[in-house]
């Protein structure tokens, strides 16, 4: 396998050499698979020293050879940059089996998704909302918390395309993206309307939390889940059972989201082009 990461920030390339085993990024995690022969990156501002790459300054600068070898582009810059960048390489000519990871939020607008859909048609694409494939979702899906869901309430202090994007794909996820799903917003709250489901989105400051994600699931259950997700509290009238998903799980959460990408088994669980529309599609709504 031959990798491509464009971006060389935070989520493309922050490695800790001390701590190698966390695997919080797009970079760490691919150094992990045996299966990587080589792994390249491209950057608007390129590093002069990159262990175990190969930089260039833009796509276009690119050797046309390369990037018909690459097997598996990882689009890891910020949102606005998403549909330029894969018009260069669809421009470049890529391999028609390479597959393609772009961090979420796919495009600013439901049209640039749409325009991203369009150019990459035949491609392999998945974007990355991590939600789906954290220990947190396994251990919902162990303790039955999602199963006849009635309600999902989420509470963030964050950017409405980028944080509240990764809790819209992950509800719409745990109910199947059911049909007949509406959205309004309404003063500063997302609401989506199921078939036999509510969820609501809304911005909120946490100061006595460590984490600014809190999210509410009520089925049989209410279960509430804080520091962004690693803890949980199953709430009942006469019990108060806190769940410890791992010790810090969001720490691998790249890990885990190839481990997905490279088993045909758990493959399906991650997001495809398509929810990444039924996302923007949400998210239109706060611009209405």
């Amino acid at each position: 396998m031959k990798a491509c990461i464009v971006g060389l920030g935070g989520i493309g390339f922050k490695y800790d050499e001390h701590n190698p085993h966390l695997y919080e990024t797009h970079f760490s995690a691919l150094t992990y698979y045996y299966k990587n022969e080589e792994l390249y990156f491209i950057d608007p501002n390129p590093h002069p020293e990159l262990p175990r790459a190969n930089t260039f300054a833009s796509i276009l600068n690119v050797p046309k050879k390369l990037i018909l070898e690459t097997t598996l582009f990882v689009i890891s810059t910020p949102t606005d940059t998403h549909l330029q960048i894969i018009q260069d390489i669809v421009l470049k000519g890529p391999n028609s089996n390479a597959i393609f990871v772009i961090e979420k939020p796919m495009g600013r607008t439901l049209k640039e998704a749409i325009i991203i859909n369009k150019l990459l048609y035949g491609h392999e694409v998945f974007v990355n909302y991590i939600r789906r494939s954290s220990a947190l979702a396994e251990v919902l899906e162990q303790k039955n918390a999602t199963k006849n869901l009635t309600e999902f309430k989420c509470f963030f202090d964050g950017d409405w395309h980028n944080i509240a994007s990764h809790f819209i794909d992950f509800y719409l996820c745990l109910i199947k993206q059911q049909k007949k799903t509406d959205a309004y917003f309404e003063n500063g709250q997302l609401k989506i309307i199921g078939q036999k489901s509510t969820a609501s989105f809304e911005k909120a400051k946490f100061s006595d939390s460590l984490s600014p994600y809190k999210f509410e699931i009520i089925s049989k259950h209410k279960w509430i889940g804080i520091n962004g997700g690693d803890t949980l509290w199953r709430m009942t009238d006469d019990l108060d059972e806190k769940v410890i998903v791992c010790k810090n799980g969001m720490d691998q959460y790249q890990k885990r989201f190839y481990d997905f990408l490279f088993c045909e088994k758990k493959k399906s669980r991650l997001a495809t082009m398509q929810d990444a529309i039924n996302v923007h599609e949400m998210l239109e709504k706060i611009n209405d």
